[in-house]
């Protein structure tokens, strides 16, 4: 061979070496490159490990709160409506004693707002249930606090035996363990079922017939009573009722061995977390 063919090998053999390196750079994942180019790379490594991929989460309608707002979505927040903004001078922290004008402003916003003896809440958000180690770091008397745990463990079973029934009465179904804080469970199955035959509106309907039944403006309607317009906001608007005066008959329980005022500082200054339901749709 000449020294002209030789070079012109060796030329071509750099090209192919050059070529190869280039691929190898094309198929190995860059340790900090572009996130889509590299997209693909924990799959490969998965299959070529016989490991399995994880399965992509799929996402769940949200349900309905039954007394909580729902979380509000990303983005700047909408125009706050004239009802709206009228609730908003009333102070959150108000839940006793609202007078008349307040109780209006409330139900323009289709707003409940409710006491819950025996839970912590954080802001309207409530967390968990109390424990006997909370009632006593209230450093009450004895019997006082026997009391108070025998009325706390009532109002627990109350509230939770009330959306069991309120389960059965949306969807037909039985729950024989459906507790409050399940509701915040949007993979729950009961809530899964009562999202299938409720929508948002019909909680949203119901908190206004209610606020506005405890503003005077209809007729107040006791738990239980014959539904009256849509079934589906009766049946919220009842829910709602129920859930209020369990907080007054777990006072009642109290007032009864303590007498009627201590019974209403404990409820209102000492066991009480909070939560409302608020917006209308």
């Amino acid at each position: 061979m000449g020294e002209g063919g030789l070079k012109a090998g060796l030329f071509a053999l750099v090209l192919l070496l050059l070529a190869g390196a280039a691929v190898r750079c094309l198929v190995r994942a860059p340790a900090g490159g572009d996130a889509g180019a590299s997209a693909g790379a924990p799959a490969a490594e998965a299959a070529a490990s016989g490991e399995l991929a994880r399965p992509r989460t799929v996402a769940r309608a949200t349900p309905p709160r039954f007394v909580v707002p729902a979380a509000p979505p990303a983005g700047p927040p909408p125009p706050a409506t004239e009802a709206a903004a009228r609730a908003e001078v009333v102070p959150p922290d108000r839940l006793y004693d609202l007078t008349r004008a307040e109780l209006t402003a409330l139900a323009g916003n289709c707003e409940l707002r409710i006491d819950l003896p025996g839970i912590t809440s954080e802001g309207d958000r409530p967390l968990r249930w109390w424990s006997s180690a909370d009632v006593e770091r209230l450093g009450l008397p004895a019997n006082e606090q026997a009391v108070v745990e025998r009325a706390l463990l009532a109002y627990k079973m109350a509230v939770n035996g009330e959306f069991r029934r309120f389960f059965h009465a949306a969807t037909g179904g039985e729950a024989t363990a459906f507790d409050f804080f399940d509701q915040f469970d949007e993979t729950n199955p009961h809530m899964q079922r009562i999202a299938a035959v409720l929508a948002p509106r019909d909680f949203s309907q119901g908190a206004r017939r209610v606020a506005e039944e405890l503003a005077g403006l209809r007729p107040l309607a006791a738990p239980g009573a014959p539904a009256d317009g849509e079934r589906t906001v009766a049946l919220t608007a009842d829910h709602y009722r129920r859930v209020l005066r369990l907080g007054d008959e777990l006072e009642g329980i109290l007032a009864r061995e303590l007498g009627p005022d201590r019974a209403r500082d404990l409820r209102r200054n000492h066991l009480s977390g909070r939560t409302r339901r608020a917006g209308c749709l």
